[in-house]
């Protein structure tokens, strides 16, 4: 299904089973879903390395991207998940939620800038498991931190792993 001036003008033919509400289609991939508004792609599903479908869902402005190659993603808000490169079963809701993550696995980021400091810009990139839940938590953090659970405005702390921290309360996990 193509719906939308230029609609597939990038499909070469080889590509099967996309939905298009756009102007554009990505080379090579088939069963996708895009959906995109004053030239902005606002939802996709871009697929990942997965042949066919890598059970991927971006919904926002700049959420994910085209070159991922992680699988099972989803993302939504401006800028959410937008540096996936190879990361899978990662969830960001929020403006920019998780916006540095590139390789990390299973991270959830709940809230406006969750996981990423957009002034410097810095934030989580490479870290896995980390739950964070607020505004701005995890702030403080900007590679490899894994394995924590941040419940409100919470920046964390550079490097830390293992650590649960809710309101201004520190536990070690």
């Amino acid at each position: 299904i193509v719906i939308g001036k230029s609609a597939a003008s990038n499909l070469t033919g080889a590509e099967t089973n996309n939905t298009i509400l756009s102007n554009a289609g990505i080379t090579g991939q088939s069963g996708m879903l895009i959906i995109e508004a004053n030239n902005e792609v606002i939802a996709h599903n871009y697929p990942g390395s997965a042949a066919i479908n890598g059970r991927n869902i971006f919904v926002g402005g700049a959420a994910g991207n085209f070159t991922n190659t992680g699988i099972s993603n989803c993302a939504l808000g401006g800028g959410a998940l937008n540096s996936l490169t190879t990361g899978p079963h990662n969830i960001a809701i929020g403006n920019a939620a998780l916006a540095l993550v590139t390789t990390g696995d299973g991270n959830i980021g709940i809230g406006n800038t969750a996981g990423f400091n957009p002034s410097i810009p810095s934030g989580l990139t490479t870290g896995s498991f980390n739950t964070l839940i607020g505004y701005t938590a995890g702030l403080s953090y900007t590679g490899a931190e894994s394995n924590n659970i941040l419940i409100g405005n919470l920046n964390g702390v550079l490097g830390e792993s293992q650590v649960f921290r809710a309101g201004g309360d520190v536990t070690a996990i």
